[in-house]
């Protein structure tokens, strides 16, 4: 990304990582009541339970993903986010991460994860950042299974 791609990519990861911690910090000022998605006794109470819905279809050009996918690495690892976090009433949150381009074509790049501290946020982040979009692990295997090399003579 260019000098001037930068100036206009800033803004767009600030904004996502604003928009986290403001999205935590309302969650985690809402009235303390035990409420877990999980009824088993062995569930951890956590503050929050996050599911980021992320659309990478066709309407969303590679650049436009990449903002995307580093506005949440950012906004979960940001001292905003961190602060909400430890202010929270358990100081715990789960967090699962998905990419989804239409009704059928949907794929769970991170599974529920616990961020409870610094330690676990960059764990969560780092998964996110591995993970190739959706899309792109479509045409990379049609890549490779399609190579010349790959073709028996």
């Amino acid at each position: 990304m260019g000098r001037s791609g930068l100036y206009f990519a800033l803004p767009g990861v600030i904004a996502g990582a604003t928009a986290a911690a403001a999205f935590v910090f309302v969650a985690l000022a809402a009235p303390s009541l035990p409420r877990l998605a999980d009824k088993n006794p062995s569930a951890i109470a956590v503050d929050v339970e996050l599911v980021i819905a992320v659309d990478v279809s066709y309407s969303m050009d590679p650049e436009e993903q990449a903002l995307q996918r580093e506005g949440y690495i950012v906004a979960l690892t940001s001292r905003e986010f961190l602060r909400a976090l430890r202010e929270g009433a358990n100081g715990k949150i789960a967090v699962t991460y998905f990419e989804w381009a239409g009704q059928s074509d949907q794929k769970i790049v991170m599974p529920w994860r616990l961020i409870d501290g610094p330690e676990a946020a960059d764990a969560v982040a780092a998964e996110i950042a591995r993970a190739l979009p959706a899309r792109f692990a479509y045409l990379d295997f049609r890549r490779s299974a399609f190579r010349p090399a790959a073709v028996r003579q």
